[in-house]
C-alpha cells in the first residue's frame, strides 16, 4: 500500500480522537445537567400564589404533586445556602431526599429528567445520542484507523459487508459461552434454586398494614398498594417458595420456574419501593432471573427428565449445547456490564480526579464504621495508596467484563478473579456485604463442567438414547444478551441501568472535612454499664432528627420502626437483645479524622440528639 493511503488513515484516525475530544467539551451544550428530585410538604393552608412564589425563590422546579400538601420538585440549585434556606423556610413543614444536618442532598434521591442544552434543542433525542455514545464511537474508529495505519493489508480488508461485520461481531460476543452438557446444567439449577429459596426466607420485608410508602422511588400505584397489603405478600413470599423447590427438584420445572420469576420480581419491586431504598443491592439478581428464563434447566438431574426417559422421549446421557451455557454464562455478563457501567460513570462524574485525587478515601473514611477493619484508614491517610487503589478499583471494574469473552477455564478464573476482588474489597473496607451479587459472581466463576465430570461416575449406568441435536443458541438469547448490554449504560430511576454507586469525589480534603456527614449511633440504654450499641437504621435516626427539630414524623414510620425495634430482638443479629428495646438512643460523634496520622480524633464526647420511646413515638430523657 503506497505512503498516500497511510496517511489518510493517520489523518482520519487524528481527526476522530478531535472530534472525541470536540464532543466531551460541548456535552454541556448538548445535555444539561440532571437536577436532583427531592419531595417537599408544604404547611396547611398555604395558598398556590405564595407557593410559587417560593419555589421561584428557592430554585424549584414543579415536577407533580403526590399528596395534598406534598410535591415533588427538582432543585435546580443545589448549593448548600439554598438547601439550608429551603428545610429551614417558615412554610416548609417537611422535606425528604435532603440531609437535613449537612444541607446536602441525599445519597437516595433521584434525578430529573434529561434535557437538551442549548445545541441540542433542535434534535434532542440526537443529542443525547451524541453526548452518551459520540466519544466513544469516534474514539474506536480512530484506534480502527490506527490499526490501518499500521497494518497496510488490514486496511485492504475494510470492504467487508455489512452482514459480515455483524456475524463477526456476533461470534465475538458469545465467544465465551461455554459448551455445556445437561448434567452440569442441572446441577447450577438444583444449586441455583436453593441459594434463591434460602434468600427467600431469610431477607425481611418490613410492611405496616394499610400504609402506603410516601417516599418509593418508583412510584407505580399498584406496588404501593401491595405495600400496603402485608398478609398478600407473606403469601407471595410462600409461593416463590414452594414453586423453587418444585425447580430444585426439576418438577414441571419451565412453568414452575416462569411463576416463581414473575413472583420473584414483583416482591423484589415490592421492597425497593417500600425499604427506603433502590435497586442497586438487587440490581444483578434482578436481571439475573428474566434470563434463565431462556434456559430449558430441566434437561437432567430432574424429575421431569426421568419422566421423560420412561416413556423414550428424554434427551440422553451427555446432551450438551451452548444454549445450557448460556446459563452459567449471563450471570458473568451482567456483571461485566455493570462494573464496566460504574468505572464509566465515575469518569464521567469526576475525571480522572476519581483516580489522581484518590477518591477511595473518602469513601473508606466515610464508611469506616461498618467497615470490617481499618486498613482503609491507614490508606486514606497516605495519598499515594489512595491513588493506587483508586486506580486498581477502576482497573478491575473494567477488566472483568474480558472474562466472558474468555474460552479457557484457566482464563476465565484469572479475568472473573477481579471481580472477587472487588466483593472483598467491598466487605473489608466499607462493610457493604454485597451477599446478593456474590452467588451471581459464583454461577459465572464456578467451573460447573468440572464438578459435574467428577460425580458423573458416582451416578448409575444408564442405557444410550437416540442422538439429539445440541442445543444452540437461539433469538430469544439475543435479545436477553442486548436488554443486559442496553441496561448498563442508560441512568435510569430507582437505581437502576448505570451503576453510579461512589462516582462522586470531593475536591479536596478540605472540601470533603466541610461537608462529611455526622456519624451517627443508635443505642439500647446508653449511658449505663448495659449499653448496647445495634445496627443504625436510617428511619429510627431520621424519627430521632425530626423530633428533637420539633418536626411531625411521616405516618409509615412508627409501623417501620417497631417492625425495626423487633427484629433486633433476634438472636440472630448478635445484638444480645433478649426483647424488643423501648427506647433507642441516638448519637453523633464528635470526630474529625487526621489525615497526616491516618485515625480519627475524637475533640470531645459523643452528642446525643435524643431517646426514642418507641410504644409513645416522642422523645424521652436517658434513665
Amino acid at each position: 500500500m503506497s505512503g498516500s493511503p497511510r496517511r489518510y488513515w493517520v489523518w482520519f484516525g487524528t481527526a476522530c480522537a478531535g472530534a472525541a475530544l470536540v464532543v466531551l467539551a460541548a456535552s454541556p451544550l448538548l445535555v444539561r445537567e440532571r437536577h436532583p428530585v427531592i419531595h417537599v410538604r408544604w404547611q396547611g393552608g398555604l395558598d398556590a400564589a405564595a407557593r410559587q412564589a417560593i419555589e421561584r425563590q428557592l430554585a424549584l422546579q414543579p415536577v407533580g404533586q403526590t399528596a395534598p400538601e406534598t410535591w415533588r420538585y427538582e432543585l435546580t440549585d443545589a448549593s448548600v445556602d439554598t438547601i439550608r434556606a429551603l428545610v429551614t423556610h417558615a412554610d416548609v413543614e417537611d422535606t425528604h431526599f435532603l440531609d437535613r444536618t449537612t444541607f446536602t442532598i441525599a445519597p437516595d434521591a433521584g434525578a430529573g429528567e434529561r434535557r437538551p442544552g442549548p445545541l441540542g434543542t433542535w434534535s434532542p433525542s440526537l443529542a443525547f445520542g451524541i453526548a452518551d455514545y459520540g466519544p466513544l464511537a469516534l474514539l474506536l474508529l480512530a484506534a480502527a484507523a490506527a490499526a490501518c495505519a499500521a497494518r497496510p493489508r488490514l486496511a485492504l480488508q475494510t470492504s467487508v459487508t455489512a452482514r459480515s461485520m455483524v456475524q463477526r461481531g456476533a461470534t465475538l460476543l458469545t465467544r465465551g459461552i461455554p459448551d455445556l452438557s445437561a448434567e452440569a446444567l442441572g446441577l447450577f439449577r438444583i444449586v441455583y434454586a436453593v441459594w434463591l429459596v434460602y434468600l427467600f426466607t431469610t431477607i425481611e420485608l418490613r410492611l405496616e398494614a394499610g400504609i402506603v410508602p410516601a417516599d418509593g422511588q418508583l412510584g407505580w400505584g399498584w406496588l404501593g398498594w401491595l405495600a400496603s397489603r402485608p398478609d398478600l405478600m407473606v403469601w407471595l413470599r410462600r409461593a416463590i417458595v414452594g414453586l423453587l423447590m418444585l425447580v430444585a427438584i426439576g418438577m414441571f420445572t419451565r412453568v414452575a420456574y416462569l411463576l416463581a420469576a414473575m413472583a420473584m420480581t414483583t416482591w423484589i419491586l415490592v421492597w425497593i419501593e417500600s425499604q427506603h431504598s433502590n435497586a442497586h443491592v438487587w440490581l444483578a439478581l434482578l436481571l439475573m432471573i428474566p434470563c434463565l428464563l431462556t434456559v430449558r434447566m430441566d434437561v437432567a438431574l430432574s424429575v421431569d427428565e426421568m419422566l421423560r426417559r420412561r416413556r423414550g422421549t428424554g434427551y440422553g446421557p451427555g446432551h450438551h449445547g451452548r444454549s445450557y451455557g448460556f446459563a452459567v454464562w449471563i450471570p458473568g455478563l451482567i456483571l461485566g456490564t455493570i462494573w464496566l457501567s460504574a468505572a464509566y460513570a465515575k469518569l464521567a462524574e469526576s475525571g480522572l480526579e476519581w483516580i489522581l485525587g484518590g477518591a477511595v478515601k473518602y469513601h473508606w473514611v466515610i464508611d469506616a464504621g461498618q467497615a470490617e477493619v481499618d486498613w482503609g484508614l491507614w490508606v486514606a491517610g497516605h495519598h499515594w495508596a489512595a491513588v493506587l487503589m483508586s486506580f486498581l478499583g477502576i482497573c478491575f471494574e473494567s477488566v472483568f467484563i474480558l472474562a466472558v469473552f474468555a474460552r479457557t477455564i484457566r482464563w476465565r478464573m484469572l479475568l472473573a478473579s477481579t471481580g472477587l476482588a472487588l466483593l472483598v474489597g467491598f466487605h473489608l473496607f466499607q462493610g457493604v456485604s454485597w451477599a446478593l451479587w456474590q452467588p451471581v459472581w459464583a454461577s459465572f466463576f464456578i467451573p460447573w463442567e468440572s464438578i459435574a465430570n467428577t460425580i458423573r461416575p458416582l451416578s448409575p449406568a444408564r442405557a444410550a438414547r437416540p442422538a439429539v441435536p445440541p442445543a444452540r443458541l437461539r433469538a430469544v438469547h439475543w435479545m436477553f444478551i442486548g436488554l443486559v448490554c442496553l441496561h448498563a449504560p442508560l441512568s435510569l430511576p430507582a437505581g437502576f441501568g448505570r451503576f453510579e454507586s461512589y462516582a462522586t469525589t470531593y475536591a479536596s480534603i478540605e472540601a470533603f472535612n466541610t461537608a462529611a456527614p455526622n456519624r451517627n449511633h443508635l443505642w439500647v440504654g446508653y449511658g449505663t454499664p448495659g449499653a448496647i450499641e445495634i445496627s443504625e437504621e436510617a428511619v429510627v435516626s431520621d424519627a430521632i432528627l425530626r423530633l428533637s427539630r420539633g418536626e411531625r414524623l411521616p405516618p409509615d414510620y412508627p409501623g417501620t420502626i417497631r417492625q425495626f425495634a423487633d427484629t433486633m430482638a433476634r438472636p440472630r443479629l448478635g445484638t444480645g437483645l433478649s426483647q424488643s428495646p423501648l427506647r433507642i438512643t441516638l448519637t453523633q460523634d464528635q470526630t474529625t479524622f487526621d489525615w497526616d496520622a491516618g485515625r480519627f480524633s475524637r475533640p470531645g464526647p459523643d452528642l446525643v440528639i435524643g431517646t426514642l420511646d418507641v410504644e409513645s413515638m416522642t422523645l424521652t430523657s436517658i434513665d
